[in-house]
């Protein structure tokens, strides 16, 4: 019986977290998405259509804002905030990069921003991701999510 039970608490922790970050979790719902890092910061995603028809073309927003009074640099990988847009059966997991190979200063309830423009070139499932990973003082930050777009 522990030896079933200690499986299963294996397949839970390692197993799972790679489950999850493969299958969206968002329900195809539009609008502005607030991402959970902690109480200095918050990432928004904005996804204004879960459904597209082919040849249109949507805007994907996604910004981390300095919800302090204080100035705050962060250093991190490039891109600062990763946006990609692929076949819902070719996304893999994100796997965050905490290498600091530049700094980005943000001023007191400032932001940074990035946009991505998507053509539905072709009828399927689609996913749009959006993360965000970096460092201050040795704390690493992570966030990501992933969405459900259909182009018909």
């Amino acid at each position: 019986m522990k030896k079933i039970i200690a499986l299963l608490f294996a397949f839970v922790i390692i197993i799972l977290p790679f489950a999850s970050c493969t299958s969206p979790t968002n329900t195809g719902e539009t609008g502005f998405f607030y991402l959970p890092l902690d109480d200095r910061f918050e990432f928004i995603v904005y996804i204004p259509r879960a459904n597209l028809t082919i040849g249109e073309t949507i805007t994907f927003v996604a910004r981390l804002v300095n919800l302090t009074d204080e100035e705050i640099t962060i250093g991190h990988a490039m891109p600062l905030i990763h946006m990609e847009f692929a076949d819902y059966d070719a996304i893999l997991p994100y796997i965050p990069v905490f290498a600091i190979l530049q700094h980005t200063q943000l001023d007191p309830n400032g932001y940074v921003e990035r946009t991505i423009n998507v053509r539905g070139e072709g009828e399927g499932d689609f996913v749009f991701r959006s993360a965000v990973s970096f460092r201050i003082n040795g704390q690493d930050f992570f966030t990501s999510e992933i969405f459900p777009i259909n182009v018909r």
